[in-house]
Formats: structure tokens, sequence, C-alpha cells
């Protein structure tokens, strides 16, 4: 999809004596006259491609940005993430092309050094430091980049973008999935319940404001639904409000469709949780009979392998206990099956207590990439 930002910007300010300057054959620079001093020119692409990165961008801006109203001088939005402070700066600057003169960085620390932040982000930007402004604050449990430029008319071109785009992403699989991705980047969560050995993924959220942004809240649950979510719930407290999600059917479904991989830090989280899961495969039985007698081994030979016990291994042999894929990486040193066939004769896998989950390889991969470096 393209956007006409010429265009959009006639129908957004319809009622003002526009002035569009056509500075070369792809850019244009838009302003207009008023009484004092007049908002800020700015210079777009007249054409620009709405893409994944496009979309992400949307996203992010929704989850974290200024999206009020009764506001339209400014565009501004903050996170405490690094690639994700990077990612929508460079969005402005490279998609939009707005000047660094526009904006307003400020980083509020709680309990670093005003100067050591000040190189991070500058580096991390590629801003002079002297760009960067310094406030001190208890409210954030570390460093947040707050993010400000300054201009009517970028903010009110872009909110009108956001609109025309979204029943786009809607119908876009692509698209959708890349503005989920930006929103869970920037406003998202996962829920981890841990005990003394390992993470549970509880639940993974989308927050909105219930104040302004119900009409968000029914638009994330719609995308969700339409990537095949189920059982996709809601929650509103007076202090924080999110759509919920739970369960490894519809984890599984988020990780395929990359959701956690914009932000750095909530995919460590995530991944964090796989290696500490334990994924079961259920080998379908007349397979299992071939894959325990290629072994050529008694039960308590098997049970020494896989750090188990004799009685344990006489119950997986009958298709009463599942095995573990570690415990399955480990026989195929003394089979000749390989991985492949593994995963051609199983009828389901269980992640923790969750049965029957469809059988996903690439899932399964991953799992024994992460858990144990092994590639099949």
């Amino acid at each position: 999809m393209k956007l006409n930002l010429e265009e959009i910007a006639k129908e957004v300010f319809k009622d003002k004596k526009l002035v569009i300057e056509h500075l070369s054959e792809d850019r244009i620079k838009v302003w207009y006259p008023a009484k004092g001093r007049g908002p800020n020119p700015f210079v777009f692409q007249r054409i620009v491609k709405f893409d994944e990165e496009f979309a992400e961008a949307v996203g992010m801006y929704l989850g974290d940005g200024k999206t009020t109203k009764n506001d339209l001088t400014h565009t501004a939005i903050a996170t405490m993430d690094e690639d994700v402070g990077k990612f929508i700066f460079d969005f402005f600057r490279k998609r939009l092309l707005v000047k660094l003169d526009y904006f307003y960085l400020e980083v509020v620390y709680r309990d670093q050094y005003e100067s050591h932040l000040k190189y991070k982000w500058a580096n991390l930007l590629d801003v002079p430091t002297a760009k960067l402004h310094t406030t001190y604050s208890k409210r954030h449990r570390k460093d947040v980049l707050h993010m400000q430029i300054g201009g009517t008319i970028l903010r009110k071109i872009f909110d009108r973008v956001i609109e025309i785009c979204l029943p786009v992403v809607k119908e876009n699989e692509l698209l959708r999935r890349a503005f989920l991705r930006g929103h869970f980047a920037a406003d998202g969560g996962i829920g981890v319940t841990k005990d003394v050995f390992r993470n549970y993924v509880v639940t993974v959220t989308f927050s909105y404001n219930p104040l302004n942004e119900r009409w968000l809240r029914d638009f994330l649950i719609e995308c969700l639904k339409m990537e095949g979510l189920r059982n996709i719930d809601y929650k509103e407290y007076w202090h924080k409000c999110y759509v919920q999600v739970a369960n490894w059917y519809n984890y599984l479904i988020l990780w395929k469709i990359r959701l956690f991989d914009r932000c750095e830090r909530k995919k460590n989280k995530f991944l964090k949780a796989v290696r500490d899961m334990t994924v079961y495969l259920e080998l379908k039985p007349r397979f299992r009979n071939h894959f325990f007698s290629s072994l050529h081994m008694q039960q308590w030979k098997i049970a020494e392998i896989v750090d188990s016990w004799q009685g344990n291994i006489s119950k997986t042999i009958k298709g009463i206990h599942l095995l573990k894929v570690e415990q399955i990486t480990s026989l195929l040193n003394y089979s000749p099956f390989t991985w492949q066939d593994i995963l051609k004769n199983s009828n389901f896998m269980r992640i923790g207590t969750q049965t029957k989950l469809p059988v996903d390889n690439h899932f399964i991969k991953f799992v024994l990439s992460e858990k144990n470096h092994v590639r099949i």
C-alpha cells in the first residue's frame, strides 16, 4: 500500500491556506501561514510505502505514543527499551524525514549517572550528547527515553495516516502481524510465575487506556482472533487495563507470528521461560514400539541414559508416560532413527501441563536449539 502524503496533507489542512512546495520529484515541503510564529514546516516523501516496518511503528506508537486530541502541537513517545527507542527514532528520521532539530530528547533516570546515560543514548541514536536532556525521577525503575517532536503538521498528518492504515492492517496478514509486534514491543507484557526451579508463562498481555482506547482493545482482540487465538479476555482495573491471552495453544501462535521479535528484553523473557519448560511428545504407538526396539537395550539402561527409573520407562514404552524432548535427543544417539522421523511420527506435544497441543515442527526445533543447542 502506498500513502500519498501530499493528498493527505491537503485533506487534513483543508481549512488552512496550505502551501506545498515540490522540492524534487519525490519530496515536498508542507506548511501554512499563521499569525505570529507559524507551525514548523515539514519535508516529506510525497509517496510513502506502508509496509511491515511502518505497521510496526504504528503499533508501537499506539502502544506508548501520545494519542490524546487535546494537544496536537507535538508527537511524543516514551520507552525504557533501547532497541524500541532506536527503532522509533530511526522511523521518524528516515521514513518521515523529521529533522533532528525538531526532536526534544530527554532521559529520565533513577539510579545511574547522567553522563553515562547521555553517552549510552546518544551513542545508540547517533546524536550529539548535547541533544540529550536528563531528569531525575523515582517513578521509573530504569532509565526511560522520552522523545518529542514539535509540530502540528506532523502530528495531524501522522494521526490521519494511522486512521487510513488501520483497516488495511486488519485485513493484511503481514501488516497485521507487524502491527501486533510493534504494539507488543511498546506496551505488551509477559506474565511469568516462578518456583524454585523454573519460570512458567501464565499470560501474554496488550495494554490500553480505558478512558479513550476501548476501540484499540477491540481492534487488538479482533486482530488476535484473526490469527487463530482462542479464549481472549481483557481485564480493567483502576491502575491498568489489558487484553489477555493464556495457554500454550495461543503462545505458539504468537511465537510463530514473531510477536516477541521487536523487543529484545521481552523476547528474552519468553525464551527463558521456554528453556525452563518441559516439552513432551506422544509418539504414534506403532512407531514408539519400533523406536524402543531399535535401541537394543534393557529398560534399566534406557532409564540410566534419560535420568529416570526402570518403572517409568516401562510405562513410557506402553504409552502411559510421555518422553521429554531432551530424553528423545539422548536416545537418538543409540537409534537409527532421526529427529525428522520423530516429528513425522508424533501425535501431539505437551508443554508443561498443557495437553494435546498440535505438533509444531518449527517450535520443537526451536526448543531443542534453546535447551540443548541441538540443530535438526
